[in-house]
């Protein structure tokens, strides 16, 4: 998107209607264009914080499983030979 920029300042009143309408246009789409960047980044934002989520539940699990794992060991019992 190109912004206009009159140079000359002597415009007739028709013109100067039209580069207001034009930039009238190009306002709304940038903020159009803001907007919809804004609820992207607040969607990203919402599925990195699940994906962190996730990953530390994971870290547990694993934490869990490897202490669970360590304590079950099979001790060989005494024969009494």
């Amino acid at each position: 998107m190109e912004l206009v920029i009159p140079f000359k300042m002597s415009c007739s009143d028709q013109r100067l209607k039209e580069l207001a309408k034009e930039i009238d246009d190009q306002k709304n789409q940038l903020a159009n264009s803001i907007n919809q960047l804004d609820t992207q980044l607040a969607q990203t934002k919402n599925s990195y914080m699940k994906v962190l989520g996730a990953e530390e539940l994971i870290n547990i699990q694993l934490q869990e499983h490897a202490a669970k794992e360590a304590t079950s060991e099979v001790v060989p019992e005494d024969s009494g030979d």
